[in-house]
């Protein structure tokens, strides 16, 4: 696991999206399959991509999927690839076949199926599992990740790229990545900033919480290869900062 401390919540999207832009430049495939997360931290991204990176990105190499989805329309407020479509999506040189939604409209479980089907015939696969070329993750104050809450402990190992999920929260229906995808990423990236998240990220970072009580801890020290890209907010109660 590698650990990059930068000293705003922009400098840390800039990190992110220049360890982006290296491997495009890197891959020797084709095509470069990335995974991207909803929320507001991504928005910085987006912001990012469609703006001040849209020239430095290889477009043209990208194919786009979502790590999780809620279970809403694409027109919904709610929607991460709604949100997504208006922050970068129709901003840059990305075709339609490039980009790979999940439908939220659909029957949640049904959806989970195709959508782990259509992965299944794009990327590598191993085991039965999907290979991602790079998945960007947020970290929940309760320590969920995608849509893996805490006591979710099947959609660890689920066999398959997605299952259906519950928020235990709100109850809302969720379809999500499932751990075993997350952990066999090539690169798997934590993108964590703000205030709002200096309780969790220490624990999610520490070698003593590797157990699924946590979903980002578990994750993240199960993961082949992680980085996390954190700010000093995020950062602040990390015994080494």
């Amino acid at each position: 696991m590698k650990v990059f401390i930068n000293p705003t919540a922009k400098e840390t999207a800039v990190s992110v999206t220049r360890r982006l832009v290296k491997a495009l430049q890197d891959t020797k495939e084709e095509y470069f399959h990335l995974a991207i997360s909803g929320g507001s931290t991504p928005s910085q991204l987006f912001h990012l991509w469609a703006n001040e990176y849209a020239d430095m990105i290889a477009w043209e190499k990208l194919q786009l999927y979502w790590v999780d989805e809620r279970c809403v329309g694409p027109e919904s407020p709610e929607s991460n690839y709604g949100e997504a479509k208006k922050l970068f999506l129709d901003r840059v040189p990305l075709l339609t076949t490039q980009i790979h939604r999940i439908m939220g409209e659909n029957h949640p479980i049904e959806e989970a199926v195709r959508y782990s089907s259509m992965v299944s015939v794009m990327l590598p696969m191993e085991s039965g599992i999907p290979i991602f070329d790079m998945i960007i993750l947020g970290v929940g104050n309760d320590g969920h990740t995608g849509s893996i809450f805490p006591g979710q402990d099947s959609l660890f190992h689920y066999p398959a790229g997605y299952s259906h999920s519950i928020n235990p929260y709100s109850g809302q229906q969720r379809i999500t990545m499932t751990g075993e995808t997350m952990i066999r990423a090539k690169t798997l990236i934590f993108h964590v900033v703000g205030s709002g998240k200096k309780e969790i990220t220490p624990l999610v970072l520490s070698n003593a919480m590797t157990d699924p009580t946590l979903p980002a801890s578990y994750i993240s020290h199960q993961a082949r290869n992680c980085e996390f890209y954190i700010d000093k907010l995020a950062g602040e109660l990390v015994p080494e900062l």
